[in-house]
């Protein structure tokens, strides 16, 4: 494992390079062209700090997570990168600590979930840490915002399954979303998997 988190750091650190040296300097210039360098450094930055931080957690090693996640702030000059860095600090709090009470608190810190976001990460935790506080049709709509942002075939099953099942049993789930929450997240779940939905074998 310590050789998988020197391999994760790595890969962050030569992207984070290629943005300073690459995407930056457009930004600063005011190149329109930059648009989709920006969204691509996020998204790409996003996914290699999520390893690192998931790597940390798997060597016992999650109370190094929220500094290392603070000095990111500053990388990219753009308001939709704060936001994913607070959405990994959430997600990585909650895993460390099973406090999901301070999870939330950390993630409201992204203002109010609404179907007009457009982060399918951010999307994804909010519905699995709201679960219990979400109404049936905030639910649904967030759901189908997800469905509408992303093609990702795990994605595409997950939550149309998770509307198939919220639906018909809003009132029952909700008593068991609390109850059986930490049981069924793990790291990578956490961001997939809402806990409303039941986990046969293999699902």
């Amino acid at each position: 494992m310590e050789a998988a988190l020197t391999a994760a750091r790595a890969d962050f650190t030569q992207h984070a390079i290629w943005h300073a040296t690459n995407t930056a300097p457009a930004m600063r210039a005011g190149n329109p062209a930059v648009k989709m360098l920006v969204e691509s450094d996020i998204t790409c930055l996003g996914a290699y700090a999520e390893t690192v931080a998931e790597t940390l957690y798997r060597l016992g090693r999650a109370a190094e997570t929220p500094a290392l996640l603070e000095r990111l702030r500053p990388l990219i000059d753009d308001p939709r990168w704060p936001r994913k860095v607070l959405y990994l600090q959430a997600q990585s709090l909650y895993m460390a600590t099973d406090d999901r009470a301070e999870a939330r608190r950390e993630f409201a810190k992204l203002v109010p979930l609404t179907p007009k976001e457009a982060d399918v990460d951010i999307l994804r935790l909010g519905i699995g840490l709201l679960a219990d506080e979400l109404s049936m049709t905030k639910a649904l709509r967030l759901c189908d915002r997800v469905l509408e942002l992303t093609e990702d075939l795990d994605d595409q099953l997950r939550f149309r399954a998770l509307k198939a099942v919220r639906y018909p049993t809003h009132g029952v789930m909700r008593t068991r979303q609390s109850r059986n929450w930490r049981r069924r997240w793990r790291w990578r779940s956490a961001t997939r998997t809402p806990s409303w939905i039941p986990s046969p074998s293999g699902f």
